[in-house]
């Protein structure tokens, strides 16, 4: 959660219909050396009920520099913009990161970055090593703003069918919750920090 100092008040849960906006555009194959990205993405919640409307903006542009072919130094800048009634005020502003992507051998790979967003420090980590053709370790470590309704749409992602047509994640061949929530029922926005 947020400092407290900013609002205190609890948001009831509440029906809501989500609308996101995604735009992403990379650079192209003629690009080896210095490559880059520009992301944008605007999502909107109307929420039932005295809760009112999540509002997240948010507009993203990252350089890539192959110091060597395994190795990348990356610099990203970009704005975030947060609205929520359980907020007390807007968070957000000018974020930038510096970081690297290594590629220590063809089984193991590093991605790193740090720097400053949601107006406090921010770290972003994965490392994957393929243990063999079958099976990958990977240890993450990452920071976001979320919501428990942005939560469950992304439970939504990546879900494949099985042979019989059920809906499954695809790392562990269980079936799929959507409706999975680790944070109890509740509209508030908070900050989460997972290793």
């Amino acid at each position: 959660m947020f400092k407290p100092q900013v609002n205190s008040a609890t948001v009831p849960a509440s029906d809501s219909v989500q609308q996101t906006v995604r735009v992403n555009l990379d650079s192209g194959s003629y690009f080896d050396r210095l490559t880059w990205s520009a992301d944008g993405n605007i999502q909107r919640m109307d929420r039932q009920g005295p809760a009112g409307s999540f509002d997240r903006r948010q507009a993203e542009g990252s350089l890539l520099y192959a110091v060597v072919p395994n190795m990348q130094l990356v610099a990203t800048g970009g704005y975030d913009d947060i609205r929520d009634p359980s907020l007390g005020s807007g968070i957000g502003g000018i974020h930038a990161t510096g970081g690297l992507r290594w590629s220590v051998s063809p089984r193991t790979k590093v991605t790193f970055d740090a720097g400053v967003r949601y107006r406090d420090p921010y770290y972003n980590a994965l490392i994957t090593y393929g243990l063999g053709r079958a099976v990958a370790l990977k240890a993450s470590y990452s920071v976001s703003v979320e919501t428990p309704q942005s939560l469950a749409s992304q439970n939504l992602n990546g879900l494949t069918r099985d042979p019989l047509g059920n809906l499954i994640n695809p790392n562990t061949g269980l079936p799929a919750n959507p409706n999975d929530n680790p944070f109890g029922l509740n509209d508030q926005v908070f900050r989460r920090k997972v290793f």
